[in-house]
């Protein structure tokens, strides 16, 4: 097992624990949920670092800086920060339109590189198609009236491009597999947002 997908189930089992351990003391089974974002930031982070020097390190960045603008997006996120450094400033970044377009551009805008990453790399058309179909439909669904459809549909989206992405274990697709360990993280995390 490679040492970024550690991490994630790392991450995860924390959750996990932190979980089991609020139902046993509470009765209901409640881990830090309204955290996740912060966390896949510096799980991109530290994956990140701990790559440099690999072949296309630079999506690896990308995806941090995306996981990062996507998280200046959630209102719990800016609320934590707000608090963490005692400042305003998060809210009124957020509070910018032309800031949430941007953040919500190029944090989609990395998925559909993702995609091209993995027809790049595996030169597979037809999967490579039905990833794209998924990530442009989660997209329009996520701006419905029933966003929950949107979710739904990223979560397939991201559990597809890691079930995809782990076929070959070739050393010039490690950038790919790192991050399909990054959505699979996602998925696993949002998870715990519906034992409330």
């Amino acid at each position: 097992m490679e040492r970024e997908l550690k991490i994630v189930f790392s991450v995860f089992l924390v959750f996990f624990i932190f979980a089991l351990s609020s139902l046993f003391n509470t009765g209901t089974f409640l881990a830090p949920f309204f955290l996740s974002k912060l966390i896949l930031v510096l799980v991109a982070l530290v994956i990140a670092i701990i790559n440099l020097g690999a072949s296309k390190e630079y999506l690896l960045w990308f995806y941090f800086l995306a996981a990062l603008a996507f998280a200046l997006t959630d209102d719990f996120t800016i609320s934590f920060l707000d608090q963490y450094f005692d400042t305003t400033y998060f809210d009124d970044l957020s509070g910018s339109r032309l800031f949430l377009i941007l953040s919500l551009i190029f944090y989609f805008g990395f998925h559909f590189s993702s995609v091209l990453l993995y027809y790049l790399s595996r030169k597979q058309k037809l999967i490579s198609f039905g990833l794209l179909i998924f990530l442009i439909l989660s997209i329009f669904l996520i701006f419905t009236d029933r966003p929950i459809f949107g979710t739904i549909g990223f979560s397939i989206f991201f559990l597809a491009f890691f079930i995809v992405a782990q076929r070959d274990s070739e050393l010039k697709n490690k950038t790919l597999r790192v991050i399909s360990y990054q959505y699979l993280l996602i998925v696993l995390l949002g998870a715990f947002e519906y034992f409330i």
